[in-house]
C-alpha cells in the first residue's frame, strides 16, 4: 500500500481464519517496519470500513518464531521494552559524547539529515538553545556571524549530537538490530576507539543482568571469566551480582571489556563466548564422508 505495508487485502479475499490473525496498534508500528505486516480491511454491512494493522499471515509468524529460535540459539537475550529503552539511551549518550568532539563528522550528520529528511539525527529548529540567545533567526545570525569557521563547525558538531535519537523501545528496533541501517551506519562512522570506551562507559551493567535470565548472566560470567565455577544451584539476584561485579572488573581503566551484544559494533574486541565444540566432530565427520564420495 501507498503507506508501505507488505499488503493490503479486503477480508472477503482471505480465509475466514483471517480473522483471528495477530494484529496490532497502527501507532505502535514504526513506519520503516510496515514493510513486515499487512493490513486488512473488513467492510461492515452498515457501509462502515474498519482497518487491521500490523497483520502477519500465519506462514509469516511461524517464519518469525523461527528466526527468533536462531536468535536464541545463537546467545542472543529477549530483554523487555523498558530495558530496550535504556540501552538505546545509553547508546545515544555514548554516540553524543564522540560526535561532539567529531566536528566534520558532525556537518556530515547534518548534512544527510537535511537532504535524507530522516535517521538518527533529528535537526529542528526548536533545537535551539535559548540560554545562548538563538531564539529568534535575527539573534542567531548576529551572533553566528561573529563566530570563526572553527567554532561554527564546533556548534554544529554540538546541535547534531544533541539532536541524536538512537533505537526505541523494542528490541528489533534497537541501534544495532538488524535491518537499523540508519542508526548503525552512524555509530560506525564514528571513531571505533573511542565509541566502545563511550559505550562500556554508560553501560548499566547492573540493570541489564537483573532485568535478563540467568542464562544470560551464566554466558557473561563464562566469557569474563571461563574458570569461575558454576554450580548450577545459584540464585538469579547471586548470579546477576556476580556477571555485574565481573563485566565490572572487565571494563576498569578503559580496557576492552565486556559488552552485551546489544551494544555490539563490528569493531567489538571484548570477551565473548567460544564457539561450541560440540560442532567439530560434526565437520570431522562431514570432511570423511567427502572423502569417501570422491574415492
Amino acid at each position: 500500500g501507498g503507506e508501505g505495508w507488505k499488503w493490503v487485502s479486503e477480508m472477503s479475499d482471505l480465509p475466514d481464519s483471517a480473522r483471528w490473525w495477530t494484529s496490532q496498534a497502527k501507532k505502535d508500528i514504526p513506519a520503516d517496519k510496515r514493510g513486515n505486516f499487512g493490513v486488512i480491511i473488513f467492510r461492515q454491512h452498515d457501509g462502515s470500513v474498519e482497518f487491521r494493522y500490523g497483520v502477519q499471515k500465519p506462514s509469516a509468524a511461524k517464519a518469525a518464531d523461527t528466526k527468533k529460535a536462531k536468535a536464541k540459539a545463537n546467545g542472543e537475550v529477549t530483554i523487555s521494552a523498558a530495558l530496550c529503552g535504556r540501552i538505546a539511551t545509553q547508546i545515544t549518550s555514548a554516540a553524543e559524547s564522540v560526535l561532539a568532539q567529531d566536528h566534520k563528522l558532525g556537518l556530515a550528520v547534518i548534512a544527510a539529515a537535511i537532504i535524507a529528511g530522516d535517521g538518527p539525527a533529528r535537526i529542528k529548529s526548536d533545537a535551539a538553545n535559548e540560554e545562548d540567545d538563538y531564539s529568534t533567526f535575527d539573534k542567531a545570525l548576529a551572533l553566528m556571524r561573529k563566530k570563526d569557521v572553527p567554532q561554527l563547525h564546533a556548534i554544529l558538531a554540538g546541535h547534531a549530537a544533541a539532536s541524536l535519537k538512537l533505537g526505541s523501545f523494542n528490541q528489533s528496533n534497537l541501534p544495532l538490530a538488524e535491518g537499523n541501517d540508519d542508526d548503525r551506519a552512524l555509530l560506525e562512522a564514528l571513531d571505533q576507539k573511542k565509541i566502545n570506551t563511550e559505550l562500556r562507559q554508560h553501560f548499566d551493567s547492573a540493570d541489564y543482568f537483573a532485568g535478563v535470565t540467568a542464562q544470560a548472566c551464566k554466558d557473561a560470567i563464562t566469557a569474563c571469566d571461563p574458570k569461575q565455577p558454576i554450580t548450577g544451584k545459584e540464585k538469579k539476584s547471586e548470579l546477576a551480582k556476580l556477571a555485574t561485579d565481573l563485566v565490572k572488573k572487565s571494563n576498569a581503566g578503559g580496557k576492552a571489556g565486556w559488552l552485551p551484544l546489544e551494544m555490539r559494533l563490528k569493531s567489538y574486541d571484548g570477551p565473548a563466548l567460544k564457539p561450541s565444540k560440540a560442532a567439530a566432530p560434526a565437520k570431522k565427520a562431514a570432511k570423511k564422508t567427502a572423502k569417501k564420495r570422491a574415492a
